[in-house]
Parts: C-alpha cells; structure tokens; sequence
C-alpha cells in the first residue's frame, strides 16, 4: 500500500470504478481501528449472506459470558433438522451430540448452515438481533434459516441492494466491518472470548492472507 493516503485512496477509487464499469456493484468500507480510510457505497443495504453470522457467533459468546450458556453444553442433533445440502451436518449420523463450541466451530470455519441453524434454535433469533442493535448495528437484519437462504450464485445482480423486507438477511459494508471490529477487539466479548473467536476466525478456510492481521 502506498506510504501516501490520497495516492492509496486514488488507486482504490480506480479499482472499484472498473470492477463497477464491468457490471458489478461494490459495497466496501477500509478501516484502521477508528478511522475510516476508505467507503465506496458503504451505508447501502445488501444481501448479508454468510456474513450475518458473525451476529451470531457474538450473541453466542455474550451469553456464555454472562453465563447463561455453557460452550460445553451438548446439543444433540436431529436428522430432520438437519438436511443434506446444507452443510456438513446435514451429512452425518442422526443422534450425534456436539457441544455449543463445536457448532460454532463449525458455523464459523465450514461455514455450515446448519449448524447456524441450530445456534439460532439455541439462541433465539430474538436475542441474536437485540445483540446487533446493542452493538449500535441498526440496519443488519437476520432473515430466513441459513439452510432455507439462497446460495450466493441464486441471488441474481452481484452485489444488488435489497431492503430487510424481502426477508433475507442484510446488511451493510459499514455495519459488518463494525460488527468484526466488535468481535476481534473485544468490545462485543471478553478478551479470553475474543481470543476464541479470532481463533477461529484464523481457522476459516479463504482467511489465511488477512487472519495475519486479527
């Protein structure tokens, strides 16, 4: 990155404009811990896809926090709850127990639906989306099931702006760059729970580049 920040700036600005002159929109916001480098759309609502489930990994951690939860109790897991095609679980042997911390496991580093799935059972979509707003977080919505939401190649426009009414979750670059903020620095956790999460967020497969940076 360029020493000079208008230089850098100037080069991103080129950047997003030619991936936009090809059709796709961009939504992004740069952030060094409390300044904002760069926004291009940044407060613009768009599908959320996997990334609302960093709400979910928060809420999780809040309540282990507070005790309401234990990341080692067990949650059995149920076949019918858990189709094929929506991620790992979907696959495995009905009946098998994990604990609270595996299905965050698997939530975060597979990425599994259903796991997520079962996190929010646990949770309730309630407190999930209370935790958001606690975190100052007003315009990112949980919407249908994990498993029920549409594959990122099933949404249409890349990048296309939708409202939370159309019942999929959203977001925006600025609120989801605040909600890992929240995560990695320990203003949404604990610092021993935000060591867990950077873990594993460290641990997800397409991070090994930046995870050097939590």
């Amino acid at each position: 990155m360029p020493t000079d920040l208008a230089t850098w700036r100037g080069e991103l600005a080129a950047a997003v404009a030619a991936v936009e002159a090809a059709g796709v929109r961009v939504a992004l916001e740069v952030r060094r811990p409390d300044t904002v480098r760069y926004g291009h759309r940044a407060d613009e609502p768009a599908r959320a896809l996997t990334t609302v489930k960093l709400g979910v990994l928060a809420e999780l951690f809040r309540q282990a926090d507070a005790g309401l939860l234990s990341l080692d109790q067990v949650h059995p897991v149920r076949a019918a709850a858990t189709p094929a095609g929506t991620g790992i679980l979907g696959h495995l042997h009905d009946g098998l127990e994990l604990t609270l911390g595996d299905l965050a496991a698997l939530m975060t580093v597979a990425s599994d639906a259903a796991a997520a799935d079962l996190l929010v059972e646990r949770l309730g979509s309630d407190a999930v989306i209370t935790g958001l707003r606690r975190m100052g977080l007003t315009r990112t919505a949980l919407g249908s099931r994990f498993g029920e939401a549409p594959d990122a190649q099933d949404v249409g426009e890349p990048g296309l702006a939708i409202e939370p009414s159309d019942g999929e979750s959203v977001t925006t670059a600025q609120e989801l760059v605040a909600l890992l903020a929240a995560l990695v620095e320990g203003t949404a956790t604990t610092p021993a729970s935000a060591r867990r999460i950077i873990s594993l967020l460290r641990a997800a497969p397409g991070t090994r580049g930046s995870a050097r940076h939590l």
